[in-house]
């Protein structure tokens, strides 16, 4: 049947320190209190983000191809090689090309097709290492 929810997850690194990151993310990982010096109240962020999420929500009514296109401006996957990883699946290789209306990522792959990916993991080939 058709499917008219998801669920999505976002995780933000509050009040880890350096020694709580493996060493082959030295570099990479950090969190909020790392970057500012000075303990965060996550109660505060979660309410920051759930507001942050409303007004979102409230501007795609209205606003949905003006958000749409500073996404796709901002987006650095974009011109960038990738690497597309599902459950399952075999590792596929390609280049992100652009981004559809919907906000799915358009992905030109090693045969030459251009498939729409609005769902796995895609890792920019190079970037901290993943190829």
């Amino acid at each position: 049947g058709n499917v008219s929810f998801a669920i999505i997850g976002i995780g933000i690194n509050c009040l880890q320190s350096p020694a709580d990151f493996p060493p082959e993310l030295d570099g990479i990982a950090a969190s909020l209190s790392m970057v500012i010096g000075k303990e965060i109240h996550r109660a505060k962020v979660a309410a920051a983000m759930m507001d942050a999420l409303h007004r979102m929500e409230r501007r795609l009514l209205t606003e949905k191809q003006a958000i749409l296109d500073t996404y796709r401006s901002d987006c650095i996957t974009i011109g960038q090689e990738v690497s597309l990883l599902r459950v399952g699946e075999a590792v596929r290789h390609g280049k992100a090309v652009d981004m559809d209306d919907e906000g799915a990522l358009l992905v030109e792959f090693e045969d030459g097709h251009v498939e729409t990916v609005n769902s796995g993991e895609i890792s920019i080939r190079g970037m901290y290492g993943y190829l």
